[in-house]
């Protein structure tokens, strides 16, 4: 059974209360267009085989990013430590490589800290407005965010694709929504409550979203009927990227 091991006590560090004896390392972390990426796990890895099964192993310390994208990993031991930001089962590695045999370690002596540990993640938000065919703004509409089926590609509309996903939010009073820190691929966007939703702009012709590192992000505007749908809930997503990840790996998979 693999196990983490996360020291308790380094947990409790302030920078209040600096311990000499440890160090730490602080960063920036960037999506694909520059962007912050908020809510990104980092880690600090350690031993000589870090990683088990493809999954960092022996992690000392994490933190998550913060809104404007910045993280600080405090209270580490000296010694000579892996950096990863991402979902522990596909963690980009500092430099900003995915191999591990390419990833390099940093020597961390006592009571330093080293900044400028940065990471340019492969993710992307998708964002856009939600209006009424009258042009008003369409609130509280639950927006779904859908891997699109193998056979969408450039200039072609994508194929009805499930649009119960694992991955929802709800329109601002604005209209407006976003997706943050979604992994390259394409995507199909559904409005309405589940097992009702529709495809946007219309389920015969699907808009396809690409997110890749040379693709431009549309800014996307879409109308629809005004309807009484029944209450709809945003689903929770914890780790939007790794949820998104994996109905990609399944997609491919098909």
């Amino acid at each position: 059974m693999r196990v983490i091991i996360l020291s308790a006590f380094l947990l409790g560090q302030t920078l209040s209360h600096v311990d000499l004896r440890t160090a730490g390392v602080t960063g920036h972390v960037v999506d694909l267009d520059g962007a912050p990426a908020e809510n990104i796990r980092v880690l600090a890895i350690e031993g000589l085989d870090p990683v088990v099964d493809g999954v960092p192993d022996r992690i000392v310390s994490l933190a998550r990013t913060d809104r404007d994208g910045r993280y600080v990993l405090d209270g580490i031991p000296p010694g000579r430590y892996l950096f990863a930001a991402g979902p522990l089962s596909a963690p980009l590695y500092f430099p900003g490589v995915a191999s591990l045999d390419q990833a390099s370690a940093l020597r961390l002596p006592p009571g330093a800290t080293v900044p400028g540990v940065d990471f340019r993640v492969p993710y992307a938000s998708i964002s856009g407005r939600l209006l009424y065919q009258d042009g008003k703004p369409a609130p509280n509409v639950r927006i779904a965010l859908a891997t699109a089926p193998p056979e969408s590609s450039r200039g072609q509309s994508g194929k009805r694709a499930a649009a119960d996903s694992a991955v929802s939010t709800l329109t601002g009073k604005d209209g407006r929504f976003t997706f943050r820190n979604v992994p390259m691929g394409a995507y199909h966007l559904a409005a309405g409550p589940e097992k009702q939703a529709e495809f946007l702009p219309t389920n015969s012709n699907p808009e396809t979203v690409f997110i890749d590192a040379s693709t431009p992000r549309p800014i996307l505007e879409f109308r629809i009927a005004r309807s009484d749908p029944p209450a709809a809930e945003s689903v929770p997503a914890d780790d939007v990227n790794e949820i998104l990840r994996q109905l990609i790996e399944e997609r491919r998979r098909q």
